[in-house]
């Protein structure tokens, strides 16, 4: 599963991930957004809250589990002449967009 940056500018495979917290010297990092989620390094999208971080590994979770899901069914309906490709990307979530 592929997933795509907040800012729109990275298309990343799925790996590593995880909720890194930054203070407001951070320079990599924007300072609006003090919880990011980091892909191999690489800062995807920014949270205002730990919560809202947490929901969205929550999601590209639940989603990476229905793609899984998704292959295998995809596989059946190909043999039935179905082609019907399952979306395999993942969008990050404006901060706004998260309960």
């Amino acid at each position: 599963m592929l997933i795509r940056s907040q800012d729109k500018m990275h298309l990343l495979p799925i790996s590593k991930l995880s909720v890194e917290q930054f203070g407001n010297s951070s320079e990599f990092f924007d300072t609006e957004h003090k919880h990011h989620i980091v892909c191999d390094g690489m800062n995807i999208g920014g949270y205002s809250i730990k919560e809202k971080a947490l929901e969205v590994l929550d999601m590209i979770q639940e989603q990476n589990d229905t793609n899984e899901w998704s292959k295998v069914l995809y596989v059946g309906s190909a043999k039935m002449g179905q082609n019907t490709v399952p979306s395999m990307t993942f969008e990050m979530p404006q901060d706004d967009e998260v309960n």
